[in-house]
């Protein structure tokens, strides 16, 4: 009993409601690898738990360093982080953190050892990048760099990675897909500053919307939104199916998503636009595979 209790908080302690993040954008690489016919599924695979690895590991960087930093308190807005509870000890979530990045390093040998040398190149600033997000000298989360990193390496560096590895080339219309799921992902992100402004500005986390205000929070939330909405459009001149032309469904829903966010009080508030944020995600990315295999 005592073992399946530990699996239960690690996994919590993981925060899988989160990695729809990064399996969305590996999802759409090999979407657009089988496109144009060259889907591997062997390193799909693989870049897939490069991914979950990665995002985990910067989970629990975020988790240690935000407790050791004293930005997560046992009665903060947003769900509550297991090292404020004292149901994992910080010696416990640092070890785990090595050992996720140790295993999306890994990951990162094998597409190294099947693909272009100076592919290890952008594996290995995504594993530094995904440990300087929030720790180091120089956190990137603590600076207001949190949006950019999360739309790259979320974005463009996921969808055409994984596009790379199996086709050895660049496209397009692999960038622009990418792009307006970076910034989706953003969205979730943007969400979270919105909700914790108050306790990052009192612990001294300058993420975006603490240095420019909610208000820019809420604005930047609804321009990703829109700009996802219409962006793919462009991919029409590229002979792609009009089911493409099915994201403008999504200006409305974005519309209505900042009238919420800005609105928002309580966190519970805050934490039932997360979920929806999530979903929105995951329905978009199922959208854009089958616009890309129609």
């Amino acid at each position: 009993m005592w073992n399946v209790i530990k699996v239960i908080t690690w996994v919590k302690a993981a925060r899988p409601e989160t990695l729809i993040a990064s399996v969305a954008p590996v999802v759409l690489g090999n979407v657009l690898s089988w496109k144009y016919g060259f889907l591997d599924v062997g390193k799909g695979a693989i870049c897939l738990l490069l991914a979950v690895f990665l995002q985990v590991g910067c989970n629990f960087a975020n988790d240690y360093y935000d407790f050791l930093k004293g930005v997560d308190k046992p009665h903060r807005k947003g769900p509550p982080r297991l090292l404020a509870e004292g149901l994992v000890t910080p010696a416990g979530m640092f070890r785990a953190m090595i050992v996720s990045f140790f295993l999306a390093a890994v990951m990162g040998v094998l597409l190294i050892f099947t693909g272009k040398w100076w592919f290890s190149l952008i594996i290995i600033v995504s594993i530094i990048s995904a440990y300087f997000y929030t720790g180091g000298k120089y956190p990137l989360a603590y600076h207001g760099w949190g949006d950019v990193f999360v739309f790259v390496f979320f974005g463009p560096v996921a969808v055409m990675g994984t596009f790379f590895v199996q086709t050895y080339n660049f496209s397009l219309d692999t960038f622009i897909l990418s792009a307006c799921l970076g910034l989706l992902i953003d969205n979730i992100l943007i969400i979270n500053n919105c909700r914790d402004v108050e306790e990052d500005t009192e612990s001294k986390k300058r993420t975006s919307v603490v240095r420019l205000g909610r208000s820019f929070g809420i604005y930047h939330f609804t321009a990703n939104g829109v700009m996802a909405s219409l962006l793919p459009l462009g991919l029409l001149s590229m002979r792609y199916s009009p089911l493409i032309s099915l994201n403008l469904l999504f200006l409305p829903l974005f519309l209505w998503f900042g009238l919420k966010l800005q609105l928002a009080e309580k966190g519970a508030d805050y934490n039932k636009l997360l979920s929806l944020a999530a979903l929105t995600v995951a329905i978009y990315t199922s959208m854009q595979c089958v616009s890309v295999l129609a």
